[in-house]
Formats: structure tokens, sequence, C-alpha cells
């Protein structure tokens, strides 16, 4: 499965003027910085924390294998209460949350799949039989036949098809070994690949995360990942990561907006 294309021209992220700063409270007193808007024109508030990610024409990308699990945090905006959202260019690249480590994380990521599946492309007469008939009709060529009528059922004529199926995948990591925590389904297709799928945004408040997908045309789908994790190590730290995707994925990402609570 190829790229999906998309349906419009993406415009979520644009740049915008985030300047509002007050005192942190709790345990990160000394991080002043509320908002933060990256369109990624250079890699300044970022610190790679396992494999590596670079910018080149204002998007942020990675060479290390998703299996990996490259993280980058920045550094503008230390919380465990944030909302975060980021531009997708496919599956797999997303936003990391609750960043303790390396090995300790949260992340909420693009997930596609495709399989195949038997649909119905057409029907068919079939079972046909007589109603009764009603008349005698006579011809001088053809000679007589009675008048009767018919009717018959519809079959259906069966092809084979791809069938997309686009999620919100909520992975964690504790100790370095990584678990899907929920997918949850926001779009489906039959024979369209298009994903319509333009970004992913968490919310996080106390031990609450909601995880929303961003359509083409910057609204948000109504299905929301919506999750209370009472026992989370919550980290302080949010960033993007590289995860597995399923088909069509993409290492690349672009307009990083992020605000702390």
């Amino acid at each position: 499965m190829g790229k999906p294309s998309r349906l419009n021209t993406k415009n979520i992220g644009k740049k915008k003027t985030l300047n509002q700063t007050l005192t942190r409270k709790g345990f990160y007193d000394k991080d002043t910085v509320r908002n933060t808007d990256d369109n990624f024109n250079f890699f300044g508030p970022w610190r790679n924390i396992s494999g590596s990610w670079s910018t080149s024409n204002s998007q942020v990308s990675t060479p290390t294998a998703a299996t990996s699990y490259p993280i980058s945090i920045n550094y503008d905006i230390v919380d465990q209460d944030i909302s975060a959202q980021i531009n997708t260019f496919g599956s797999g690249a997303g936003i990391a949350f609750w960043v303790a480590g390396p090995g300790d994380w949260w992340a909420a990521i693009p997930y596609y799949t495709q399989n195949s599946e038997q649909y119905v492309s057409s029907y068919y007469n079939c079972n046909c039989r007589q109603m009764g008939c009603w008349g005698h009709y006579c011809h001088a060529t053809h000679g007589c036949h009675d008048v009767c009528g018919e009717t018959c059922d519809q079959c259906p004529n069966y092809s084979t098809g791809n069938r997309y199926r686009f999620y919100i995948r909520l992975l964690r990591s504790v100790g370095g070994t990584v678990t899907t925590i929920q997918d949850t389904e926001v779009r489906t297709t039959l024979n369209d690949s298009n994903d319509n799928y333009s970004g992913v945004k968490v919310v996080t408040s106390n031990q609450n995360i909601k995880v929303y997908a961003i359509q083409d045309n910057s609204s948000f789908y109504p299905t929301v990942l919506d999750l209370n994790q009472p026992t989370a190590n919550r980290g302080p730290n949010t960033g993007i990561i590289y995860a597995p995707g399923g088909t069509a994925t993409s290492n690349v990402l672009d307009s990083y907006i992020a605000s702390a609570s």
C-alpha cells in the first residue's frame, strides 16, 4: 500500500503567535514556557534521547528504524499536563508524552491496516419462478401460448477488494518493553486508500489521556481515544516519536504545537 493521497492541502499547525508565559507550578518551577509552536525551520529546542532526528525544509524526520522507537523531546514544554499536536504524512510517527527516559514513555501515533475483503459488487436474477397465468395469446406465425407472470430473487455477485482501516494507537514503554495499550478506529474505507488523516493531538490532565485524529481539513474526527491511567509513570517531557505504524508509514513530521496546563 503506497502513501495515501490527500484530499486537501494540510493547514493545521501554521505559524501562530504564542507568547503567553506564566510561572510554572509544582515540581518544575524553573520552566516558564507555557506554549510553543515549532515549524522546524531549525532544530533548536529539541534533544534526541533515542535514535536520530534532524530538520530539512521545515520538516523533521528520522533515519532510525521504527522498531527502535526514536524519540526527541522538546525543551520548551516540561510538564505532565499538556496539549500537543503535530502534522503527519502517514502512519507511525506521532507524539511522545510522559517521557521519563528512552525506555519509559507513552506515545500516540496513526496506525493503518490493509486487508482483502469480499464485497457485493452487483446483483443478478436467480431462483426465477412462475406466479400464475392470466391469459392465452395466439399469433398467426408463432402459434398460441399462455400469458404468465414470473418473479425472481436478487442474488449477489461478489468481488474482492481492499479494506483500509485508520486508527489512533496508544503505546506505552516501561523499561524498554513496548506495549500497545489501545487502538481506536477513526475511519475505514473500501477500495479507497485516501486516509484523510493529517495529524494527532494529545491532551493529558492528571491521569487522563485524550487523543484526537485530525482530518485533512483540520477538523477532528468525532471518535476520540479517551483513557484513564491511574498507575502510569508520568514523566515530565513531551516530544516526537517514530514507531511501527502498520501500512503506509512515514518518518516525516511538521508543525509541532504544544502547551502546558
